[in-house]
């Protein structure tokens, strides 16, 4: 017996599990899955990986990233939507150099 597209359809809109699964927010979801997924993977290949010193460097590196993050959504939701990250930081350089 073989199933048509529309009956298919038919039952997962009657299936309590996809409605649950529909009303998940995935776009919060699949990034830190993604994330525990990358740093179980590096753990395991690497046993250094989760040595003080290299934690230490890793949390240097993020900290400019989430710097620039922070100031372009600052940029944004005031307003001032810059497109590219050497404008943000010409107009950083701005604001220092009117102080």
């Amino acid at each position: 017996m073989s199933v048509t597209s529309s009956q298919a359809d038919q039952l997962l809109k009657e299936n309590p599990w996809t409605q649950n699964l529909k009303k998940l927010p995935w776009g919060t979801i699949v990034p830190i899955i993604t994330l525990l997924l990358v740093f179980v993977s590096f753990s395991l290949m690497n046993e250094a990986f989760l040595d003080e010193r290299n934690l230490t460097n890793l949390s240097r590196q993020v900290t400019v990233n989430c710097i620039l993050a922070f100031g372009m959504t600052h940029h944004y939701f005031t307003g001032r939507a810059l497109i590219s990250v050497s404008a943000l930081f010409w107009h950083w350089g701005q604001s220092w150099l009117a102080l």
